[in-house]
């Protein structure tokens, strides 16, 4: 992680209302395979069920990740 500067990556995967869905995580899944940071955004439907931060873990946990950050509502993860 020491020279990927993830500042400038933009949320390549949204998790709205239907939550972590199993789509979600294959999409994760693929995008880690194709670069080896990705970021993820929790739109603001997804967080009336399950707060932030076990989203995260759930989405790390699931799509077997490691979980680099988490800011506002946006997920870093790495492969």
């Amino acid at each position: 992680m020491d020279n990927i500067n993830t500042h400038d990556l933009k949320p390549t995967v949204m998790i709205g209302k239907q939550g972590v869905t199993d789509s979600v995580i294959s999409e994760i899944k693929n995008q880690l395979n194709a670069q080896k940071v990705i970021k993820v955004k929790i739109l603001r439907s997804a967080k009336e069920e399950t707060d932030r931060k076990e989203i995260a873990k759930i989405v790390a946990e699931s799509s077997k990740a490691k979980h680099v950050d988490l800011r506002g509502n946006i997920i870093t993860l790495s492969k």
